[in-house]
């Protein structure tokens, strides 16, 4: 029964997806899914003593080819993004523009995170480097 279920809604919002179209989309939560996105690829190569093109050519890809493949994720998520507040605007499931600044809220908190994980990061890297120095 919960299979029957969930395939039931994946169908239903894989239709809903696939009939929605936008003349635009908000750029910079594009943007934030983007860098989400390349950082964690990015993390991952490290991880295994790889370059982010390296690690794309494994997938088959030039390096612009895997980044151009991120930016498409990025806007396919803000599209699934805005599809959701829309039903869930046109459902009256809650107050969408409450909702909508939740999103954002939540979106503002993560690029800060984001740029402390960034500038650890860096720190981390320059100590690296200054102790491999020495």
């Amino acid at each position: 029964v919960y299979l029957r279920s969930a395939i039931k809604q994946n169908l239903v919002w894989n239709t809903i997806l696939a009939n929605t179209t936008y003349s635009n989309y908000p750029k910079k939560e594009a943007e934030m899914y983007y860098d989400n996105y390349l950082a964690s690829y990015q993390n991952s190569a490290a991880q295994y003593g790889m370059t982010l093109e390296s690690m794309a050519s494994m997938y088959g890809m030039t390096l612009d080819a895997f980044q151009n493949s991120l930016a498409q994720q990025a806007i396919a998520q803000v599209n699934q993004d805005m599809a959701m507040f829309a039903v869930a605007a046109k459902e009256k499931l809650g107050d969408a523009a409450d909702q909508n600044d939740e999103f954002r809220e939540l979106q503002r908190d993560i690029a800060e995170t984001e740029a402390k994980l960034k500038a650890l990061r860096k720190d981390i890297e320059d100590t690296a480097f200054q102790t491999a120095r020495q």
